[in-house]
């Protein structure tokens, strides 16, 4: 059993906000999930250890700072956090095509989610085609992949490149989405 997984363990059933220790420990922690950057909110007001009602599985929860609801987030992908350049270059990808996910949301008002139904926490999923299949298919054409680099809070391609450009209109040719909550899309990837 891991250090990580023991502390959560001797923590379970707790809650931590900026008055405590452990709230620090657990940012720390937080910002290790290799998505970490990509995510609007990063800002915690609290972090909840509990387990899962059937599985009695650990589960951390956190509430953002402007958003309503907490949050799941896995803490096995915290554990294993540490952003490389496979991550940097899922990243930098995700980054250039923001455009196109946020066009979406501009042209589809009603964000409920289509699994549960809630109206809160609402994210874009790609589906059917998930992003790291579209992505994926897009590396097999073999295009000469830049350099990235880390760019107010986000890490982006270094220049403007060719490889970019034809990212973005492959993704925009190939990408379907939908509205899912965040616990909702957690659970589908």
């Amino acid at each position: 059993m891991s250090e990580i997984k023991i502390w959560l363990e001797q923590n379970v059933h707790r809650t931590y906000n900026k008055n405590n220790q452990e709230f620090y420990i657990m940012l720390n922690f937080l910002e290790k999930h290799p998505n970490y950057l990509n995510w609007k909110n990063q800002e915690p007001e609290w972090f909840e250890i509990t387990r899962s009602p059937k599985k009695k599985h650990i589960q951390v929860y956190v509430k953002f700072t402007n958003l309503k609801n907490k949050r799941l987030v896995s803490w096995k992908s915290c554990e294993k956090g540490k952003i490389n350049k496979t991550n940097n270059l899922s990243y930098a990808m995700r980054n250039s095509i923001s455009e196109q996910t946020q066009y979406y949301r501009q042209s589809h008002s009603i964000k409920k989610c289509e699994i549960c139904e809630s109206y809160n926490n609402i994210e874009v999923d790609h589906y059917p085609k998930k992003f790291r299949e579209i992505k994926s298919e897009f590396l097999e054409l073999d295009f000469p992949i830049p350099k990235t680099r880390f760019y107010k809070n986000k890490i982006i391609f270094c220049n403007n490149s060719t490889f970019e450009e034809m990212w973005k209109e492959y993704h925009n040719q190939n990408a379907t989405y939908r509205y899912l909550c965040s616990t909702c899309n957690q659970k589908s990837h």
